[in-house]
Formats: C-alpha cells, structure tokens, sequence
C-alpha cells in the first residue's frame, strides 16, 4: 500500500476547522496510508528542521502545505517577536526566508526520491482582500507557484 505523509502547521494537523488531512483519509484510507506530520505552530523553518525526519518515513506521495504562519508572524513587530521567541527562529520572517526555506525542504524531498509531491496554496487570511494578509497570502502562494515550476 501506498503511503501519503501531510506535511505542514495545524492546518494539516488539524487542530482548527475542517482536516484536510482527515478528508483525504477518509476517502482514500482503503487505498492509501496517511501519516500526518503537521505541528501546530510550525512556519517554514521548523518544517525544514524536521523534513529529515520526514523523508526517513518513505512515504511515496508528499503534501506539503506550509507559510500561513510565515504570513501571520509578519503582521506586526509584537507576533514577529512572538514567533522568533517560540520557534527560536534564527532571522526575522521574511518572504525572501519563507522562498528560501520552501525550496529547501521541496529540494530535500526530491533528494529522497519522493514521486509524487504535491504543494498547497496558501488559504485566505481573512475575507477582506484590502487587508493585509489577504494580501499576503496572496503573495506566498504566488511565490509556491513560482518556486514549484522551477523545480
């Protein structure tokens, strides 16, 4: 059988709303395996830091859904120094460190020979697209876009 790994933060986790980890599983668990591997939490970094263990799984299909974090922990100075703080980041979030840390952990699945990778959009932040994250997220699923036909 197949085995599927969700990597990603709480939304693959599944700790607030609808899983879509636990929709796929419930459609194709006959077929499939699935492994979550979703932190709540977790911004891009962290995800990179731990994409080793990932790999040593062998899963034959990666998702990866990873940055709505990255987008809220540059809303402000006080949630940027929130994340620094409890993720123990080691430079400020940044589109240019979320760009660089997606095409290290897409570039380490690759490396483990991992067939199928599939990469998510980012969801909405917000249903006011004048805001700021709207935008935001806007603009870092454009960068997966751009990042995952390059590679």
């Amino acid at each position: 059988m197949n085995t599927v790994v969700c990597i990603g933060d709480s939304i693959t986790y599944g700790r607030v709303g609808a899983s879509y980890f636990e929709m796929l599983k419930s459609e194709f668990g006959g077929k499939l395996e699935f492994i979550n591997s979703g932190v709540n939490g977790n911004l891009s970094y962290d995800v990179l830091k731990r994409i080793e263990k990932v790999t040593s799984m062998k899963p034959d299909i990666a998702i990866l859904l990873v940055g709505t974090n990255d987008v809220w922990a540059t809303y402000s100075e006080k949630t940027m120094k929130a994340y620094i703080r409890k993720n123990r980041l080691p430079e400020r979030p940044s589109k240019e460190s979320y760009a660089r840390n997606l095409a290290g952990i897409l570039q380490r699945l690759k490396t483990a020979s991992i067939a199928n990778i599939g990469v998510m959009s980012l969801p909405l932040i917000t249903e006011d697209s004048e805001h700021i994250l709207f935008k935001r997220s806007v603009e870092y699923s454009e960068l997966i876009k751009k990042i995952t036909s390059q590679m």
